[in-house]
């Protein structure tokens, strides 16, 4: 009766009632007759996680293959059964079969599952690698390889063994182009660029039409770019211009690799098949602009001004007021001094040229050919004056009226066409030194400081550790009457040469930092100022000075008297240092006296006069000790 009642409650509240008897094992795993009874009783009792549990005890005593497996798969699906609390111990289940047999693809499969919905990717990725291994099918393992490949890529940062997974993608499809590509990618972000360009080599094999042409460009850059090879990447270019010759681009870049490898024959011939296709395309300017081009390598390049000649007059044939082939045809009368000739083609190119730059251009050269036949240099000038009105930027023009104004050392003018180069000019060391030398006029001959700052605070923010050029701002601000900005870039000053241990220059601007703060009447920021000036160069004499006068000043006669008698032992010039041996007597006798040792007065004096004796400040001391 009280057996019923619980399992009527069992039945009741939902509870697996346990069986009335479980016949013993007494510790003896093997005993079939006892595993098989418990395997009824928990069939019957619905209880999947105990009879799990037996399947997988009774799957170890099983000899026969077929029957273990099936036991091991039974007790992983009521493991999976449990969700996800029972993963791992379906998991379990399923290792111990693939260790029985490790060619058992279904139990791959289902770990390939369960370790997906656990998110253990490296184990993922290294059951779905020995699936791939086991599968006959060529697209499976292809895709097998790939989802590995993506794994180790993605989430394990395996670089080296994505691309192992995707060349193994590869040997069963070998025009899989995702796998393709991300083996490209892989090959990049690896920058093993002969590997990138195999895998470049096989995306080309595995493409077709214009398709291939994006693969050819990327295996030009590669080889000219990674590989260095030259040669290889004009290869690919003609390809790409064989299979399209309308190929624009493909023409500007080999035209770009071989003028960068001289290699002017090859060029004269590219040059020549390009111009052919823009002229069958309609676009007569641009073909005639690669003639000339043409005709350019073969005078510059290759010293041909019969065959540059041959190329200009088939471009004039066409075109008789091509300003370009004109430009060309004179520079050839040019060198070989034909100057009526080259003339006449100037002449010729200014009646057609409408581009500032082209009129500049043959104004330039008709002042050249004017100074070789040495004519009146007012005509010279005036012919490169209007190419510069023509073109404000032409650099051949700028430089050549530079050189007039500092030959005629035309101050004025010479900062103006430095000021021009300086907005021409795309290299910062040109462009510093043109800034430095218009403020040095401006602050110098044309006595224009002020004029001078902003081309100094250019200067420094193009370099902010430039020494040179923030000294001439530093001057430059105290001659504007800035103080404060003065102070600020002598002190920035100062920290640049310590950084650069330029000690005794870092001395001198603490002496000049010293003597704006004298002025303004800050004693204590100039004795420091002084101070830190003499530590690093006890024998400046501008500073040895200074911190003499501030001694007298405050009182301390003592040092006062140390500092000047150091500066009677020097031999200094009395320009830079700001003070004058007359004046070291003249503060050494004002000494004597205050101390009453008048006859030692008298000879400092006397000496300071010997020095200067025109010092006026020397003979009032004198005539006043009576």
């Amino acid at each position: 009766m009280r057996r019923r009642r619980a399992s009527w409650r069992c039945a009741r509240h939902g509870c697996t009632p346990r069986p009335a008897t479980e016949p013993p094992l007494d510790g003896d795993d093997e005993n079939v007759d006892a595993l098989v009874a418990l395997e009824g009783l928990y069939r019957t009792a619905g209880d999947e996680m105990r009879l799990a549990a037996i399947l997988e005890r009774r799957a170890s005593a099983d000899l026969d293959p077929q029957t273990r497996r099936a036991r091991l798969m039974e007790a992983a699906a009521l493991h999976e059964r449990k969700g996800e609390a029972g993963l791992a111990d379906a998991i379990a289940a399923l290792q111990k079969l693939r260790a029985d047999d490790d060619g058992d693809t279904e139990a791959l499969g289902q770990l390939a599952r369960l370790h997906e919905a656990m998110g253990q990717v490296p184990e993922l990725a290294d059951v779905l690698a020995e699936r791939a291994r086991l599968t006959d099918d060529a697209r499976s393992r292809a895709a097998l390889w790939s989802r590995v490949g993506e794994l180790r890529l993605g989430m394990l940062k395996d670089l080296d063994g994505a691309a192992e997974a995707y060349r193994e993608a590869l040997d069963t499809a070998p025009d899989d182009p995702l796998a393709l590509s991300a083996l490209e990618a892989i090959e990049e972000r690896r920058e093993d660029w002969s590997t990138l360009q195999e895998v470049l080599m096989r995306r080309l094999g595995a493409t077709f039409g214009p398709d291939q042409i994006a693969v050819l460009l990327k295996l030009a850059r590669n080889a000219e770019q990674k590989l260095s090879d030259a040669d290889q990447a004009i290869g690919f270019l003609r390809q790409i211009i064989d299979a399209d010759p309308r190929n624009g681009f493909a023409f500007l870049e080999l035209e770009r690799i071989l003028r960068a490898n001289a290699r002017w024959y090859d060029l004269v011939e590219v040059l020549g098949k390009h111009a052919d296709t823009e002229g069958d395309a309609g676009r007569k300017p641009t073909e005639l602009a690669l003639r000339v081009a043409i005709a350019d390598v073969w005078e510059k390049e290759l010293d041909s001004a019969e065959s540059a000649a041959e190329a200009l007059e088939k471009v004039l044939e066409v075109a008789p007021t091509n300003v370009a082939a004109l430009l060309s045809l004179a520079r050839l009368h040019e060198a070989a001094e034909r100057w009526d000739e080259a003339g006449a083609a100037l002449e010729r190119a200014a009646e057609n040229a409408s581009a500032p730059a082209e009129v500049a251009e043959i104004q330039f050269r008709n002042a050249q050919i004017l100074r070789t036949k040495e004519a009146d240099p007012v005509e010279i000038e005036r012919a490169l004056l209007r190419a510069l009105d023509a073109d404000p930027t032409h650099k051949p023009t700028l430089d050549a009226l530079e050189k007039v104004a500092r030959e005629a050392k035309d101050d004025e003018r010479l900062v103006q066409l430095l000021e021009l180069g300086l907005e021409v000019t795309g290299d910062d060391a040109e462009r510093k030194r043109l800034l430095r030398e218009i403020a040095g006029l401006y602050a110098g001959p044309l006595g224009h400081p002020a004029a001078a700052l902003p081309h100094l605070e250019r200067l420094v923010a193009l370099d902010p550790q430039e020494i040179p050029g923030r000294e001439q701002l530093a001057d430059a601000l105290v001659s504007a009457g800035r103080i404060d900005e003065a102070a600020r870039t002598m002190s920035e000053l100062i920290a640049e040469l310590t950084k650069a241990r330029r000690g005794k220059d870092a001395a001198r601007w603490h002496t000049r930092l010293g003597m704006l703060s004298e002025a303004r009447g800050d004693v204590k920021g100039a004795a420091a100022s002084f101070g830190a000036a003499y530590k690093l160069d006890p024998s400046h004499p501008a500073t040895v000075a200074a911190l003499g006068r501030l001694a007298f000043r405050s009182g301390d006669l003592e040092g006062a008297r140390k500092y000047y008698r150091s500066l009677l032992l020097q031999n200094f010039d009395e320009k830079t240092a700001g003070v004058s041996k007359a004046e070291v007597y003249l503060m050494l006798g004002r000494m004597h006296v205050l101390a009453n040792e008048i006859p030692k007065a008298r000879n400092m004096f006397e000496r300071g006069l010997e020095v200067d004796p025109t010092n006026v400040d020397l003979k009032a001391a004198l005539a006043g000790l009576g």
